[in-house]
């Protein structure tokens, strides 16, 4: 889903999606599609037409005719909402300690995703509040039904001031383009404790896979912000820079 991300954004922006290439998360063995199909597409349609054997292209097709300021936004949260979904009916077939952990991690996940997509949404992109709720996910670890409703019709400078008084207050710390990287990197925070509370789970696995995505997506951080001479690149990194004298 990442993949696919990187290159319809590259598409909805105008540029050239073979230039994403780099940035693409790689699997060798056993990939779940060939993202080289993506590349030098002209156009959004043309971008879900090279999806059509994929159980993507429906999901992003019904976005197709939207505000051209609006859909890019749309159509990363149908893939997100896909994933996830898929990810939590994966997760309830585990045995009772893996799945408890595991979906204990992933509904911190939904809460800071949700959150994102709340006031990402009102903020920058005018999505109304019924849209957004018919948008957000299940499943989280602090916010039920009830909550997320609330949150997608209050007022959005009552909505940040509830977040930012609670559990996940960093995801306002700082300037508000950072926002994806707080959330990364509060995740980023919790692995090392999950992966000890999950010693001889799936969940260690699980939790060695999203250190290795970090890792990766820092590197590439790493290498654009020389390229293209990007000052004060620490901040947007995942992971804290350990200075060493």
């Amino acid at each position: 889903v990442e993949n696919i991300k990187l290159c319809l954004r590259a598409v909805v922006r105008g540029e050239d999606s073979s230039t994403v290439y780099k940035q693409r998360i790689h699997f060798k063995t056993y990939p779940l599609i060939d993202c080289n199909r993506l590349d030098n597409v002209d156009d959004v349609g043309e971008f879900i037409d090279r999806l059509a054997d994929t159980k993507y292209h429906d999901v992003l097709k019904r976005y197709t005719n939207e505000d051209p300021s609006k859909i890019l936004f749309y159509m990363e949260m149908a893939l997100d909402r896909l994933y996830f979904e898929q990810v939590y009916e994966s997760m309830i077939k585990l045995d009772k300690r893996d799945r408890n952990l595991n979906l204990e991690l992933y509904g911190i996940n939904v809460d800071l995703l949700n959150i994102q997509w709340i006031y990402r949404g009102r903020k920058y992109f005018g999505i109304s509040a019924e849209e957004l709720f018919n948008f957000t996910l299940n499943n989280g670890f602090r916010y039920n039904y009830k909550q997320l409703k609330e949150f997608c019709y209050m007022e959005l400078d009552s909505f940040k001031l509830i977040i930012s008084q609670g559990a996940y207050k960093s995801m306002f710390e700082g300037q508000e383009f950072l926002m994806e990287r707080n959330m990364e990197h509060y995740l980023f925070n919790l692995l090392d404790e999950y992966g000890r509370r999950g010693s001889g789970t799936i969940l260690v696995f699980i939790v060695f896979m999203f250190k290795m995505e970090y890792e990766m997506r820092d590197l590439f951080t790493i290498m654009e912000g020389i390229q293209y001479k990007i000052p004060g690149i620490a901040q947007f990194l995942v992971r804290d820079l350990e200075r060493r004298n």
